[in-house]
C-alpha cells in the first residue's frame, strides 16, 4: 500500500506575511492546516480502501492501449489511400499524445511504481525516449514539455524562456504546433550545469526515441524520403499540442485564483480556490487528469496515480475567508452572510480573467508586479524570523520526546495526541482541535509515540492496562467489556512483575548455558578417553592371549571384535548426545539474547506485547548433566579376561566369548547419562500422563524434515513439512554422508532428549512407516539394520493398507487397529515411554513401547511404496490429506513393552 504524505503547500509564509495582524494570520493558518489535515485523511482512507487495479491498473491499461495503437498506425501509414493514411496519422497522434501527456505526467510524479529504481526507469522511458524531454527537469524541477509554451506567455510556474515582444496569440496557437522542435531545445537548455553522464544519457535517450520513430516510418511504413518521414513525425507529435497547451494554461490559471492585480498564486491558493470544481470526464480519460482537481492533487500528493486522483473523495469545504479566492487583492462582492447564485459568481470570475488578460499584454506588467511583491515582503513583518526565535528559545528535543506530525521542516515537541486523527500536534497545530467545533468530539491525550500501536483498535483509548488472563494490553473500556472479570494490572505494575520473573529466568539461563558448555567439553574429552581406555584393555587382552598360542587365536579375534563393537557404539552415543547438547546450547543462547533485548525495551506496552509473544514461543531451559562411568566397566572386562586365561584354558573359546558377552549385556560399556535438575524441569514425574488431545498439545513440538537425510526418491515440499515418494523419479540432491542411500527414509531436523514431547503427522498410502531412531542409524547400508524396522534402536508404526503394525528389532507385531489418517507420537524420554495415538474426536492408543533410551531420538519416516505421503502438521491443525475414518478401540495386546518385543524375536 503506498503511503500518501501530508505536505505543506508552497507559499504559506507569503500568506502569513500579508495578513492584517498576528491573530488574523494565525486564524487563517489554522484554517488552512485544518483543511489540509482533513483532506489528507480523506485521501489516505481512499487509497487504503483501493485495489491495485484502481491504484495502478487503470492507468497502466490506458498506456498499454496507446502502445497497442502504434503497430496498426505504422501499417496504416504505409497505405496509398488517403483515407487509410489519414487514419494512420490520427491514430499515431492519439497514441503519441497519450504516451507523452499521460505517460510523462505519471512518470514525472513517480506514480507508476512505488520502487524508486523502477520510477526512475519509467521517467527516463516516458519523458526522454517518448517525450524528448529531460527526465531530471521533469521529476526534480516539475518542468515538463508543455511549460515551454505556458512560460513564454507569462503564465507558467517554472519559467525557462520569456519572449514578451511577440503577440500572445503566437504562443497560444502557433507555438504549440512547433512543440516537437521546441521541446528538445528546452530540454537542452535545462542540461546546462548538470553532470556529463546525465547530459550524455539525456541526449542519447532523446535521440533514440526520435530515431526509432523515424526508422519505423522508413522501414515499416515505407516512406521513400527522409523529408516525408520527418514531416509526418512533426504532424503526429503536434496534433494535440494546441488543445493540451490550453488545458494546461487553464490549469495554471484557475478561474477563482486569477487576480486582477497579480499573477496566479501558488499551490496553496489552488488548494483553497479550486478543490471543489467539477471534473470533465472526457479530459479525465484523454489526459489522465481533470482541468483543475487532479492537477492540484498531484501537487499536494505527488505519488497518487491519475485514477486515484479521480477517485479522491469530496473535499472539505474551506473556511469563509478561503472560499473567496485564496489570493490577495481578489475582489469578492459582499454577501452579508448570504450565498450568491453560482452563475453570477462564474460571470464575475470570467470578467476578471478577461480584464487580467488585457492588462497582462503589457510586457512591463510582470516586472512591476515583482517589484510590488518585493516591497510588500520588505514592509511586512517577518513571521518566519519570529518563529525561529521562539523555537530557538525552546529546549532541544530529547530522544524520548514525541514530535509533532505536522511540523515537517522544523520538528517541534508535541503537546497532545489525537486518538481520533491518530496524529500528534504541537501547540500551534493543536489550535484547530481547541477552537474549531468540528473537532470537539476528538479525543486528546498526552503525547504518545507510535500512537497507532499504543491505541485500542476498538475503543481508540490508550492501552493502559495489562490483562494477565489473555496476556495482552487493553484500554479502560476493554476492562468492563471484552475482558470483564479478568485479572488486570496497570502496565507499569505488570512490567515490574514480569521484569522480576525475567531476571530470575535469566539467572537460571546463565546456569543452564554454563552447564551445557561444560557437558559439551566433557563429551569432547570423553572421545579421547574412550580411545585411550580401549587401547589399554586391548593391550591386556593381547598379553593374555599370547600364552594360549593357536587355541587362543580364535577367542582373541572374537573378543577383540566384541570390544571394538562396543567402542563404536560408545562413540556413536557420545556423538549423538554432543550434537543434541550443542543444539540445545545454541537455542538457550538465542533465548538469552531475546530476553536481554526484551529487557532493554523502555516502552511498557511494547515490552508487554513482545513479552507475551516471546513467552508463547519460549523453549524449555532444562538440561541434563552427563556422567561418564567408563573405567569401571572396562576394568570388569579386563578381570574377566585375566581370570578366564588362568581358569579356562581347556574351554578357552566358549568360556571367554560367553562371559565377555554376558558382561557387556549386563553392564553396558559406554556413556551413561544421569539427569539432575539444573533448574526446574518442565516435566515432573508426579504429573499424570496426558489423556485428552488438549493435554497432549501441551507438549507439542514443531517438526520438519531434514533435507540432507532424504533419499533421492523422496520429494520435500511445503517448507520441508511434506514428503512424497516419487519413485522412479529421482531428485538432484547432493551426495552427503547423512543421506539415506538404499532405504527410502528421511529423518527430522529436530531431536528429542529428556522430558515429554509430542508431534502429529498425516499419513497416506500403504507401506507408510512413522517412528523414532538414533542419529547413529546407518545411512548407506542395504541390510535390514539400516531400516527403522530392523534394528534395536528404532521404534516405528506401519500402516499396511488394512491395519497398523508395530516394528522393533526386525519383529512385526500386528495390532488390528483400523486406519487413522493422522497419527500422534508421544514420548516421555525420562520414563522410557513411546506411544502412538490415532488422532480423532478422541485420542486412541494404537501402540506403546517401554525402553531405555541411550541417545537423543529423531523422528524417522520410511515411505516404502510409490506415492506414499507423510505431512508433518502443527498439532491441532485441520486434516490436510484425507478425512479420517471412524476410530476404533485398540486390541488388548496394543500395549507391548520392549521386553515383550525381544521375547517375540
Amino acid at each position: 500500500m503506498q503511503n500518501v504524505p501530508e505536505e505543506r503547500w508552497e507559499g504559506r509564509d507569503e500568506v502569513k506575511r500579508r495578513g492584517d495582524g498576528a491573530s488574523k494570520r494565525a486564524g487563517e493558518e489554522a484554517e488552512r492546516e485544518t483543511l489540509m489535515m482533513e483532506l489528507t485523511r480523506l485521501v489516505q482512507r481512499t487509497v487504503k480502501g483501493s485495489s491495485w487495479w484502481e491504484r495502478r491498473g487503470i492507468d497502466c491499461s490506458i498506456l498499454a492501449a496507446a502502445f497497442l495503437c502504434l503497430p496498426p498506425a505504422f501499417l496504416l501509414l504505409s497505405s496509398s489511400r488517403l483515407l487509410w493514411f489519414s487514419a494512420g496519422v490520427l491514430l499515431m497522434g492519439v497514441a503519441h499524445a497519450v504516451l507523452t501527456i499521460k505517460g510523462t505526467h505519471l512518470a514525472s510524479h513517480g506514480s507508476l511504481s512505488e520502487s524508486p529504481a523502477w520510477a526512475e526507469l519509467w521517467a527516463v522511458f516516458f519523458i526522454e525516449i517518448c517525450g524528448s524531454f529531460s527526465a531530471r527537469a521533469g521529476v526534480r524541477g516539475h518542468i515538463k514539455m508543455h511549460h515551454a509554451h505556458t512560460n513564454v506567455i507569462g503564465l507558467g510556474d517554472s519559467s525557462v524562456w520569456k519572449v514578451p515582444l511577440l503577440p500572445r496569440c503566437v504562443y497560444l496557437f502557433l507555438a504549440p504546433l512547433t512543440m516537437p522542435v521546441i521541446t528538445p531545445l528546452v530540454a537542452l537548455a535545462h542540461l546546462k550545469g548538470h553532470p556529463l553522464t546525465h547530459v550524455v544519457r539525456t541526449v542519447l535517450m532523446v535521440s533514440l526515441g526520435l530515431y526509432s520513430q523515424y526508422w519505423l516510418l522508413i522501414h515499416v511504413s515505407g516512406f521513400e524520403s527522409a523529408r516525408g518521414a520527418l514531416l509526418c513525425m512533426l504532424v503526429c507529435r503536434a496534433m494535440f499540442s494546441v488543445p493540451y497547451i490550453h488545458v494546461n494554461i487553464f490549469q495554471h490559471i484557475g478561474l477563482p485564483m486569477f487576480s486582477p492585480t497579480g499573477r496566479p498564486k501558488r499551490i496553496h491558493q489552488m488548494t483553497h480556490g479550486v478543490l471543489n470544481l467539477p471534473r470533465n470526464p472526457v479530459l479525465d480519460w484523454i489526459f489522465g487528469h481533470s482541468l483543475i482537481n487532479c492537477h492540484v492533487e498531484h501537487h499536494l500528493f505527488p505519488f497518487l496515480s491519475d485514477n486515484m486522483c479521480l477517485k479522491s473523495p469530496d473535499k472539505p469545504q474551506p473556511a469563509e475567508g478561503l472560499e473567496r479566492n485564496g489570493t490577495e487583492g481578489a475582489e469578492a462582492p459582499a454577501t452579508n452572510g448570504k450565498e450568491e447564485p453560482t452563475q453570477d459568481a462564474k460571470t464575475a470570475e470570467e470578467v476578471k480573467i478577461q480584464e487580467d488578460l488585457k492588462e497582462s499584454e503589457d510586457p512591463r506588467k510582470p516586472e512591476q508586479e515583482e517589484q510590488e511583491d518585493e516591497e510588500e515582503r520588505k514592509e511586512a513583518p517577518s513571521d518566519v524570523e519570529e518563529v525561529k526565535e521562539e523555537e530557538a528559545k525552546e529546549e532541544p528535543l530529547g530522544p524520548d520526546d514525541v514530535v509533532c506530525d505536522s511540523c515537517i521542516e522544523s520538528p517541534c515537541r508535541a503537546l497532545k495526541s489525537c486518538l481520533t486523527c491518530l496524529v500528534s500536534y504541537c501547540e500551534a497545530h493543536l489550535r484547530p482541535h481547541l477552537e474549531n467545533p468540528k473537532f470537539q468530539n476528538h479525543r486528546l491525550v498526552e503525547p504518545l509515540r507510535d500512537i497507532e500501536r499504543r491505541t485500542c483498535e476498538s475503543h481508540k483509548w490508550p492501552l493502559e492496562v495489562f490483562c494477565c488472563a489473555d496476556a495482552c494490553c487493553i484500554c479502560q473500556d476493554c476492562v468492563t467489556e471484552e475482558h470483564s472479570g479478568h485479572n488486570t494490572l496497570p502496565v507499569v505494575e505488570a512490567r515490574q512483575q514480569i521484569e522480576k520473573e525475567l531476571r530470575e529466568k535469566q539467572s537460571e539461563m546463565v546456569k543452564t548455558v554454563t552447564a551445557a558448555e561444560n557437558a559439551i567439553n566433557k563429551l569432547q574429552l570423553n572421545t579421547v578417553s574412550i580411545e585411550q581406555s580401549v587401547t589399554e584393555v586391548r593391550a591386556v587382552i593381547e598379553s593374555q592371549f599370547e600364552e594360549l598360542q593357536a587355541v587362543v587365536e580364535r577367542a582373541k579375534r572374537e573378543v577383540t571384535e566384541i570390544l571394538e563393537g562396543e567402542e563404536r557404539q560408545a562413540l556413536r552415543q557420545a556423538e549423538g548426545i554432543r550434537v543434541h547438547l550443542e543444539q540445545r546450547c545454541a537455542e538457550l543462547k538465542k533465548t538469552q539474547a531475546q530476553v536481554e533485548k526484551l529487557s532493554r525495551n523502555k516502552n511498557d506496552v511494547d515490552f508487554l506485547q513482545e513479552y507475551s509473544q516471546w513467552k508463547k514461543e519460549a523453549a524449555d531451559i532444562s538440561l541434563p548433566g552427563v556422567y561418564i562411568g567408563l573405567m569401571d566397566r572396562l576394568n570388569s572386562v579386563s578381570r574377566v579376561i585375566m581370570d578366564s586365561t588362568q581358569e579356562l584354558c581347556a574351554l578357552l573359546v566358549s568360556s571367554y566369548i560367553e562371559k565377555v558377552r554376558e558382561t557387556c549385556n549386563n553392564d553396558k560399556m559406554g556413556i551413561k547419562t544421569t539427569v539432575h535438575a539444573i533448574v526446574a524441569a518442565k516435566e515432573n514425574l508426579s504429573i499424570p500422563d496426558p489423556q485428552t488431545h488438549a493435554d497432549f498439545l501441551k507438549y507439542s513440538a514443531q517438526v520438519s524434515f531434514d533435507a540432507n537425510t532424504a533419499h533421492k526418491f523422496l520429494r520435500l515440499t511445503e517448507e520441508n513439512r511434506k514428503v512424497t515418494n516419487t519413485t522412479p523419479w529421482q531428485h538432484p540432491y547432493p551426495d552427503l554422508p547423512e543421506r539415506f542411500e538404499n532405504w527410502r527414509q528421511v529423518l527430522a531436523t529436530e531431536s528429542f532428549y529428556m522430558g515429554r514431547h509430542y508431534f502429529e503427522a498425516d499419513i497416506s498410502g500403504e507401506g507408510t512407516h512413522v517412528g523414532l531412531t538414533y542419529k547413529s542409524v546407518d545411512r548407506k547400508g542395504a541390510e535390514s539394520n539400516s531400516c527403522i524396522t530392523g534394528n534395536n534402536f528404532s521404534w516405528c508404526l506401519q500402516w499396511n493398507g488394512r491395519s497398523f503394525s508395530a516394528w522393533h528389532s526386525g519383529v512385526e507385531t500386528p495390532l488390528g487397529v483400523e486406519k487413522f489418517d493422522r497419527v500422534g507420537v508421544y514420548m516421555d524420554y525420562t520414563r522410557g515411554l513411546l506411544a502412538f495415538y490415532g488422532v480423532g474426536d478422541a485420542m486412541t492408543l494404537i501402540h506403546q513401547y517401554e525402553a531405555e533410551f541411550l541417545e537423543p531420538l529423531y523422528p524417522a519416516f520410511w515411505l516404502s511404496k510409490k506415492e506414499n505421503i507423510v505431512a508433518l502438521v502443527a498439532p491441532g491443525e485441520p486434516l490436510r490429506l484425507k478425512s479420517p475414518s471412524p476410530p476404533t478401540s485398540p486390541t488388548n495386546g496394543a500395549v507391548v513393552s520392549l521386553t515383550a518385543a525381544k521375547a517375540a524375536s
